[in-house]
């Protein structure tokens, strides 16, 4: 809300103050909640996306620009850019996330940089932009919003099963010993 807040007053956007305002909130509700890991996991993702995803965004624009991707192959820059941005911003929650998932579940995923590929499109473009519309879309059409409903389900139960899939591969999920908090700063 305050970031948004400063969006719409045209006033500049400190992320770190929008992180922190969203912390206390929480906080404020459930004033143990910074001991729990979903809590941690959650603020580490979302720091390190806001952190490198500039960076990472940046990046590849240049590698693009010095091959001329933007002109040559316009269609295929967007799609190669989507794509390198989906998988990057993966891999920097996946990163941020690493010690805090040892240091809870004694496990690392493998498998989530590669079932994140699929998964995150059918959930975040399909189940979410259909889901939306059903909301929208109920009250003035109720059958199809409850086609809507029934098109969300199906994007969520197609990424549930892909999920599913993935944590069964072998080696799709590492076994290690907890991490010390030492070790969790080093990192």
């Amino acid at each position: 809300a305050l970031f948004l807040s400063a969006l719409l007053l045209d006033r500049r956007r400190h992320w770190p103050a929008a992180i922190a305002a969203a912390a206390a909130a929480v906080c404020a509700v459930s004033p143990g909640a910074v001991s729990e890991a979903s809590f941690q996991l959650s603020f580490a993702a979302v720091i390190a996306i806001v952190i490198g995803g500039r960076r990472l965004r940046d990046a590849y624009d240049r590698w693009a620009e010095r091959r001329l991707w933007r002109l040559t192959a316009p269609r295929l820059h967007v799609l190669a850019r989507g794509a390198a941005l989906s998988q990057g911003v993966t891999t920097l929650a996946l990163l941020a996330t690493a010690p805090l998932t040892l240091y809870h579940f004694q496990q690392l995923s493998v498998a989530g940089l590669l079932s994140n590929v699929l998964v995150v499109p059918l959930s975040g473009m399909g189940a979410v932009s259909s889901g939306l519309a059903a909301v929208l879309l109920t009250p003035l059409f109720p059958g199809l919003g409850a086609c809507l409903f029934a098109v969300c389900c199906g994007f969520l139960a197609a990424g549930d099963w892909l999920t599913g899939w993935f944590a069964a591969l072998p080696g799709a999920v590492l076994h290690l010993p907890t991490p010390s908090l030492a070790e969790i700063v080093v990192y």
